[in-house]
């Protein structure tokens, strides 16, 4: 009987921690994308307002810039799994920078729990729940997105290191 009350109160514990994961990438959930600017930021959010449409097309792999010829450039390189979504989140809701955070936000949580579940089926509960709280601590989930951006628009000053909101809490 008493294994099932921890499993229960660790599960719950694990449920917690998500949720206080989700408070800390909230923070900044409407600051703007343009912190360190990247050439994949600028792919992603052309790639994805083509997708957008009108219509929307998931398929679409032109961009807005011509190319030599005086056509739209066309390019095919990766999947479009994550520009698919962020130009279904254009279509519905417009263009705005949140969604590609939301994206970002659900991928995060993702890989916290299937981290998590891992370590459960390797090793124990209490390794697990204590690996899954320093990967969130560490910043990696919350460091760079898929887009390039990070989720503070501000840099440190030179010389000092920076420090994510959750390795102060944890």
């Amino acid at each position: 009987m008493l294994p099932d009350l921890a499993a229960r109160w660790e599960k719950r514990a694990f449920l917690l921690v998500l949720a206080l994961a989700v408070v800390l990438l909230l923070y900044r959930i409407n600051a703007p994308l343009v912190d360190g600017m990247s050439i994949k930021q600028i792919f992603v959010a052309n790639k994805a307002r083509a997708i957008a449409g009108p219509p929307l097309v998931l398929g679409n792999n032109s961009f807005d810039w011509l190319d030599d010829t005086g056509r739209r450039s066309v390019l095919c390189e990766e999947c479009p799994l994550y520009t698919g979504l962020v130009g279904i989140g254009y279509f519905l809701f417009g263009e705005h920078d949140w969604i590609g955070r939301v994206l970002s936000l659900l991928a995060t949580l993702a890989a916290i729990w299937a981290f998590h579940d891992l370590m459960r089926r390797e090793f124990n509960r209490r390794l697990a729940f204590t690996s899954a709280t320093r990967l969130l601590r560490s910043g990696l989930p919350m460091g760079p997105c898929s887009t390039g951006c990070r989720w503070s628009n501000t840099r440190p000053a030179p010389g000092r290191q920076e420090r994510n909101i959750a390795s102060i809490i944890f």
